[in-house]
């Protein structure tokens, strides 16, 4: 399928590999990998998976290596997966899985009883559209706002930020991270070079600990409190194909948990298994929701271009993970930094 460019005067992306955006999209080098990646089928995603089991550095699989169409969609208010009906053409991804559950009881969708889908939990309304407009703002550099207060200097003007801002990334993102830069090829990791974590952030970070805390700490678990080393945020805009490879993310820094919060508007995020099904999961506006268990290591997860619509804010929240190896200065460096708040 060949995409309209759009008028615009970048004349390269950030794109490698198995990524793209509207700019490369129709390139020879994504041409290319999308012809080879459906050959090789479900492959692609099976090697990330071995790669993960054995904690080696993972590339991304490749939606164009899956089916086109999700046959299966979870719904987040009650849990429940459910086959899509026979109606279902995959062309509106939101018409396919955004789904109330009256929608998915009475609409012929059946329960789907074969899968299990376990360690997903959401938060709904973890924000307000108040405080999300504080975090959305913060983030697109406007003059900060805490609690709906602008912070001012005593001479009245406002004070600058001491963060640098979107930056462009891959797949037609732009990102700012908050937290350790790693390398995951050579197992380094630095600490951030920020002064410390943004003050916008606290009231989120501190609501969805708690919030982690009671679905995932249990005598089975066994886990910790959920203690927040990054916070990672991404823009998406469906105007230039914003998307995100299925991935795990990196087992050997990032812990048992990876939390996250939508927005601006929501998006739909595909599971797929190491034996190919896929799940379609609607992750609404200004829900919370948290990887654990087997959504965190036995489900890869990414999102569509068709996934996004609009323009699309995500903040990550990870842990570190118990075995990373990092000496316990760094540690505490990285741990001072996110409880640190500027």
């Amino acid at each position: 399928m060949e995409y309209e460019q759009p008028e615009t005067s970048a004349a390269h992306c950030n794109c490698t590999g198995l990524r793209y955006c509207i700019i490369c999209v129709n390139s020879d080098r994504v041409k290319s990998i999308k012809e080879d990646a459906e050959k090789n089928g479900v492959e692609l995603a099976r090697s990330v998976f071995e790669k993960n089991k054995q904690q080696l550095p993972q590339s991304s699989c490749a939606f164009s290596a899956l089916p086109s169409i999700s046959p299966m969609a979870w719904c987040a208010a009650c849990g429940t997966i459910f086959v899509k009906p026979s109606t279902s053409t995959g062309n509106d991804v939101y018409l396919d899985s955004n789904k109330g559950c009256c929608a998915h009881f009475d609409g012929g969708w059946e329960p789907c009883l074969d899968i299990e889908f376990k360690g997903l939990f959401g938060f709904p309304g973890l924000i307000d559209e108040a405080y999300e407009a504080i975090l959305a703002d913060f983030l697109d550099g406007k003059p900060r706002r805490i609690e709906d207060a602008v912070v001012i200097a005593e001479d009245g003007s406002s004070i600058p930020s001491p963060f640098p801002g979107w930056k462009d990334s891959q797949s037609g993102r732009r990102k700012q991270d908050f937290g350790p830069a790693p390398n995951f090829k050579k197992r380094k990791v630095k600490s951030s070079e920020l002064p410390g974590m943004p003050i916008e952030l606290k009231r989120l970070l501190t609501t969805i600990m708690s919030e982690v805390d009671g679905v995932t700490m249990n005598p089975t678990t066994e886990l910790p409190p959920f203690v927040i080393a990054q916070a990672s945020c991404l823009d998406y805009d469906s105007s230039v194909l914003s998307n995100l490879d299925p991935h795990v993310d990196d087992v050997w820094l990032w812990g048992p948990r990876v939390a996250g919060v939508s927005l601006l508007a929501g998006c739909i995020m595909t599971f797929v298994r190491e034996d190919g099904v896929m799940v379609d999961v609607h992750l609404p506006r200004r829900w919370g929701f948290v990887l654990s268990g087997e959504s965190r290591f036995q489900w890869l997860h990414g999102i569509r271009h068709s996934g996004i619509q609009g323009r699309r804010l995500s903040i990550t929240m990870r842990e570190l993970a118990p075995g990373a190896g990092l000496d316990e200065e760094l540690k505490n460096t990285i741990l001072n930094f996110a409880q640190n708040y500027v």
